[in-house]
């Protein structure tokens, strides 16, 4: 764990409120699961700093670095607003890489990676690490659902479930059947 002053390269709006933030980053090897502590503002109001997970690793560094990290939240108060309105080339505060990741399952394995809203922001590097997972993704709506087509990129499967049903296959709003792999099914509300 490091406190930085990071430079923002973009941070851009990708629908209502939900916002990518790209940081520049020559730190410590960033993994799936780890997340950052960013100071909004300067002086002490918000007093708190603001916990986001990493979404993507950008470039390469080597020796397991990147050349930058992009974050993925949502303005939901005060502090998330000010971020919102950073501009690329400002510099920003930041404590990371912070969080344990998320263990390695091994060569081979699959995994069922499932996730709400944003929860789905550890995700992308994990299917990264996984090849051929499958992702459940839940969202609010079909327009907040396309946050997951980042993951057709990757061998990863998706299965989106909405609470306003145009996403949502056989129209079940707010509700995604699959079967557990001891051959039971499941339904959960998601």
């Amino acid at each position: 764990m490091e406190s930085m002053t990071l430079k923002i390269l973009y941070n851009k709006e990708v629908l209502s409120g939900h916002f990518r933030l790209g940081l520049e980053w020559k730190a410590p090897a960033i993994s799936a699961g780890n997340f950052l502590m960013l100071r909004v503002a300067e002086g002490l109001d918000p007093l708190l700093r603001r916990p986001l997970g990493v979404y993507k690793a950008l470039g390469s560094g080597g020796m397991g670095g990147c050349l930058g990290v992009e974050l993925l939240y949502r303005v939901v108060g005060r502090g998330t607003k000010i971020l919102s309105l950073k501009e690329p080339g400002e510099h920003i505060d930041v404590l990371g890489p912070l969080g344990n990741g998320f263990p390695d399952p091994g060569r081979g394995k699959k995994a069922v990676m499932v996730a709400g809203g944003m929860g789905i922001v550890p995700m992308y590097m994990l299917a990264e690490r996984l090849p051929s997972s499958t992702l459940l993704f839940g969202a609010r709506s079909s327009q907040e659902a396309v946050i997951a087509d980042d993951f057709k990129g990757l061998d990863c499967k998706i299965k989106v479930s909405t609470e306003d049903e145009r996403a949502t296959a056989r129209g079940r709003t707010g509700f995604t059947k699959w079967s557990a792999p001891t051959g039971r099914s499941s339904t959960a509300r998601i």
